[in-house]
């Protein structure tokens, strides 16, 4: 996974979310389950998981947007934060 310039790896038992903060990257979250959409992210490149949409408006999803407390990445991909872009 990329972010931010960094590169850190997910590991299949965990979601993007709990990796880039074992990993220092930090992405602000309140309930980790999908609800508060506080872990929104935007995929700039590779293939997020259906899943990890649930809740979000079509134009979000257009744009690439996804809930990184329920995103388990099936291959590489990039992401920037809220504030990134």
């Amino acid at each position: 996974m990329h972010g931010g310039g960094r590169s850190f790896v997910v590991n299949r038992s965990e979601t993007l979310l709990e990796a880039a903060l074992r990993s220092g990257f930090y992405i602000p979250a309140q309930c980790k389950v999908g609800a508060c959409q506080t872990c929104m992210v935007r995929c700039l490149d590779g293939l997020v998981p259906a899943a990890s949409r649930a809740g979000l408006t079509d134009a979000e999803i257009q744009h690439g947007y996804f809930l990184a407390c329920l995103c388990r990445p099936d291959g590489e991909i990039s992401v920037a934060r809220a504030w990134d872009f």
